[in-house]
């Protein structure tokens, strides 16, 4: 039977979640008896560590069990730096770790399913997202390598069920962010099977959190590059994702450690089962995938070269393999999937259709508390048709008991996919990357290559908002008119874009630029005028867009000079203080019954014209 006892501890850094650490108490396990029957250790020969904390209520006999992440170990070199950090050693972890944030709030109006759960973090110090199984002690440069990660989860699973009360659970959520995430495609199934062993009707699900890294290897990256030069220790480097994984499979002896069905699909080529997008296609638990389209990780660390444009190709590739390897196979699981440039932490900070993640997982908690009947979990409240982000038709309505979600409507601190600072409209201009030209006659005209109406209006219209801030023509004017030509013809195309606008307009009026912020109003009125429901879906962005109207609503600016090129009969003699009123005005009107409490909290000198003339 393993044990586990109680330690103090120093501190932890290099958490890819940060956790605040507070005199809250929680459980310290140090599994010592472990480490020494079972040879499970981290890195460095140190016990493994995972911390506790109870439930209460409705929620004693419910789990929620998160894998840290933190990256891999990718090389010798790489793997003995982190031996030396708390991603390799247990030596300095923290008599208490408060799980305070999302996933594991005790707040209900945060986390309104499981605030009351009870709440295990399992350190990661492995190297191998808890998968490696080999028995040798590696030696290099004088630093002795253990590689068990698949001894250290089966110890804490097994002093979970045997010790601390998870055999009799009724719920059990699998989860876990980046590496971790990796971890919880890999070992959900081996978890709910362990679980099932004792309640055979009790519910389990995977939760991963930004776990869906793609098998990709840039060619121009030359195959596991010496991760010993300064600065790449503890580091995937850009575009070499696949043969940093691949070392790690092989070196860790992974093969034991994770999906077995996934194994002998793939015979000989055994290291594919390390990878989300193969692994997922075996997993028979249900699984909701927390996920951005544009994981900012993943562009930083697997995309490589490319810039932008590779940035799109990496969310078309990251939405059609999670569509096919897991909701195509596993007609119980379900995504949420953004398009917000991000990597774990998402949790009530970004909105679909309504929904932020807690509120999505929540109508699960009106499952029977008991396991008297098996009921799917997701339930069947959860069907929705899935859809193509782009094009937003169904593409697979049939598929039963899975809920792809994929635009995000809010999302403050969370930027969408942006062009790179250096990939201005100015650059995609001279480098002849945009579909336009100018002509040069008595009066300007901006033509266009292709219709407007074909355009990529994810990838274009952002584009063009991003040259708002362009004082010199020719780029003024193709940033005004391009983004004019695309409102006029864009139709239901552009609400989908909002949230990748919403960064450029803020740009634009923080230059306090009065020409600027007069051309900018103009295009946000044409904005909310362009199509049904945008102006509604600009009012989550109120506290990033008019913070500078409060400023400059009663100065007296005149705007008569400061020509837009767009329709000229839209010129009018105001002040910049009676613009302002103006688009405010517009905002009320379109943007439905919480527009003008929001407009007055940010601009308070703001009376609505639409309720003085009721």
């Amino acid at each position: 039977m393993a044990a586990s006892r109680l330690n103090g501890g120093l501190r932890i850094v290099g958490l890819l979640w940060a956790f605040r650490v507070s005199a809250e108490s929680q459980e310290k396990h140090e599994m010592t008896e472990a480490a020494e029957t079972a040879g499970a250790v981290c890195l460095d020969g140190t016990p493994p560590v995972y911390y506790l904390r109870r439930g209460s209520g409705s929620g004693v006999n419910k789990w929620y069990l998160h894998h840290q992440g933190g990256g891999w170990c990718e090389s010798f070199d790489d793997c003995v730096a982190r031996s030396k950090t708390d991603l390799g050693s247990s030596s300095k972890y923290p008599a208490t770790a408060s799980m305070e944030d999302g996933y594991f709030s005790t707040d209900a109006a945060v986390n309104p399913m499981m605030y009351n759960w009870n709440h295990v973090l399992l350190m990661y110090c492995d190297g191998a997202s808890f998968s490696g199984n080999n028995a040798t002690v590696t030696v290099h440069n004088g630093t002795k390598l253990h590689f068990r990660g698949q001894r250290i989860r089966e110890a804490i699973e097994q002093d979970l069920l045997q010790n601390q009360g998870l055999a009799n659970a009724s719920d059990l959520i699998v989860s876990g962010c980046s590496a971790g995430g990796l971890a919880t495609y890999l070992h959900t199934d081996q978890w709910c099977e362990s679980l099932h062993a004792s309640r055979p009707l009790a519910k389990c699900v995977g939760m991963p959190d930004s776990g869906f890294f793609l098998d990709y290897q840039d060619p121009e990256v030359r195959c596991s590059p010496d991760s010993s030069a300064p600065g790449l220790l503890t580091e995937t480097i850009n575009g070499d994702y696949h043969c940093g994984l691949w070392w790690t499979f092989h070196i860790q002896n992974a093969s034991s450690g994770i999906n077995q069905r996934c194994l002998a699909r793939h015979t000989n080529e055994e290291w594919r089962c390390m990878f989300a997008e193969y692994a997922a296609e075996f997993i028979h638990s249900p699984v909701f995938a927390l996920q951005s389209m544009y994981d900012s990780w993943q562009t930083a660390h697997v995309q490589g070269t490319g810039g932008a444009s590779k940035t799109k190709v990496l969310g078309k590739n990251i939405t059609e393999r999670l569509l096919k390897s897991l909701l195509a196979k596993n007609p119980r699981s379900g995504a949420f999937l953004d398009s917000c440039w991000h990597h774990c932490g998402s949790w009530n900070s970004i909105r679909i259709d309504g929904d932020l993640v807690s509120t999505a997982l929540h109508p699960t908690s009106d499952l029977p508390a008991t396991s008297e009947e098996m009921v799917p979990w997701p339930r069947e409240g959860w069907e929705q048709a899935i859809v193509e982000p782009e094009q937003r038709k169904p593409i697979k309505p049939s598929m039963p008991v899975a809920k792809l979600l994929y635009m995000a409507e809010l999302g403050f601190a969370l930027l969408p996919i942006l062009p790179s600072p250096g990939d201005s409209l100015r650059v995609f201009y001279e480098r002849g990357d945009l579909p336009v030209q100018i002509y040069h006659g008595s009066i300007g005209r901006l033509l266009w290559k292709v219709d407007v109406e074909k355009l990529d209006y994810h990838h274009y219209l952002p584009i063009f908002f991003d040259g708002l801030r362009e004082k010199e023509d020719p780029f003024r004017f193709m940033a005004v008119t391009g983004a004019y030509d695309m409102l006029e013809k864009g139709g239901d195309r552009i609400l989908p874009v909002v949230p990748q606008l919403v960064i450029p307009l803020k740009s634009a009026l923080n230059t306090r630029d009065p020409q600027i912020m007069c051309t900018t109003m103009k295009l946000m009125q044409k904005l909310v005028l362009s199509g049904d429901m945008i102006g509604e879906a600009l009012v989550p962005y109120y506290r990033q867009l008019l913070p500078v109207f409060c400023l400059f609503k009663g100065k007296n600016i005149p705007t008569k000079d400061m020509g837009d090129y767009m329709d000229y009969s839209q010129r009018k003699n105001l002040n910049l203080g009676d613009l302002i009123s103006e688009t405010l005005q517009i905002l009320e009107e379109h943007g439905g019954e919480d527009a003008f409490i929001n407009i007055k909290y940010m601009v308070p000198t703001y009376e609505s014209a639409v309720l003085c003339g009721a």
